[in-house]
């Protein structure tokens, strides 16, 4: 159940069942077929291939080939899309492509993408040695990066980005209405959240470099995360940390921090920490970090350079809020 096709041509007919491979080489043409069911189309270098239909379980492997915009074949809900290698030295690639509803796209095994658009519905996984550059996904789109995968400049327009098992991703800005989950020993570096924008750092994943988070944008991490956060504007108050309510040190940097009274200023929020547990909170004499004290006698430190001695603190249903406060009289 194995059909190589170099120099010559299929045209219509039925690719169905695990196991049966059509296989496309330099000078052979697949032309109207449809695969289904476990079948499989695989493509190399130099062949054609137009006009097929890639139905429900059908497979479509691109092995050292291109696989782009201007492609005939269609991909229906189902179809599942490898972007691979020959084995032989040889990447495929796949580029300004639409990932629609219920298709799946697979960069693996040193193959890459560029300009792919994951559309609502549609997922995009990179993973062992795939790459994925200035891609974007869509609302109720999915992009998973995992072990060995990379992404480079991805946009989050409504959708999700997940970032896993120590893939690493840089440049990525999320949209109102994105998600950016960095979980499981992932590295995010370079990511911008802005206004409507979400992003979630879990234990043992990583920031590098820095998080630009704009006013309306919302990030939780947890204290772990290492990294820089710049706050934009002067009432953002996204900033949630985890993994503090016993005590602790964030090993994020908080820069950016600042506003002119309670209420009207930056500021960030210990999930899980109520006024019941806090002793007092002092600044540091230096005006670069900022102590909690707690009542078991465990301190939470946060590094927020240029703090001085300000501090106006809250406490809400999900926990402490911390934030700048330059009028006299407004401490804990």
């Amino acid at each position: 159940r194995f059909v190589t096709i170099q120099g010559g041509t299929v045209s219509g007919g039925t690719v169905l069942g695990a196991g049966t491979w059509l296989y496309g080489s330099s000078g052979g043409t697949i032309a109207d077929v449809t695969v289904t069911s476990g079948g499989q189309i695989n493509i190399n270098s130099g062949a054609i291939v137009v006009s097929n239909t890639i139905g429900n379980g059908g497979q479509y492997f691109e092995l050292a080939g291109t696989l782009d915009s201007s492609t005939t074949n269609i991909f229906q809900s189902g179809a599942d899309i490898k972007i691979t290698s020959d084995g032989l030295g040889n990447y495929g690639t796949v580029q300004n492509f639409s990932v629609g509803s219920g298709v799946g796209l697979r960069i693996q095994d040193g193959a890459s993408g560029s300009n792919v658009t994951v559309s609502n519905g549609g997922t995009e996984r990179v993973f062992n040695g795939g790459i994925t550059i200035n891609g974007m996904v869509l609302s109720g789109g999915n992009l998973l990066i995992s072990a060995g995968g990379t992404g480079k400049g991805t946009i989050v327009n409504g959708g999700t980005l997940t970032v896993s098992n120590e893939a690493y991703v840089s440049g990525v800005i999320v949209n109102s209405g994105g998600l950016a989950a960095v979980v499981n020993s992932g590295v995010i570096y370079d990511l911008t959240v802005n206004n409507g924008g979400s992003s979630f750092i879990a234990s043992a994943a990583s920031l590098s470099g820095t998080m630009t988070l704009e006013n309306g944008g919302q990030a939780t991490i947890w204290a772990d995360a290492g990294g820089t956060i710049i706050m934009g504007g002067s009432t953002n108050t996204g900033l949630v940390v985890s993994g503090l309510a016993s005590g602790g040190t964030l090993s994020t940097v908080i820069s950016g921090f600042d506003g002119t009274s309670g209420g009207a200023s930056d500021g960030v929020t210990i999930a899980g920490l109520s006024q019941a547990n806090v002793k007092n909170v002092v600044n540091s004499s230096d005006g670069n970090s900022v102590t909690i004290n707690l009542v078991n006698g465990s301190p939470i430190t946060l590094n927020i350079p240029g703090i001085g001695q300000q501090q106006y603190v809250e406490f809400t249903k999900d926990g402490m809020l911390f934030e700048v406060c330059f009028l006299a009289g407004s401490m804990l």
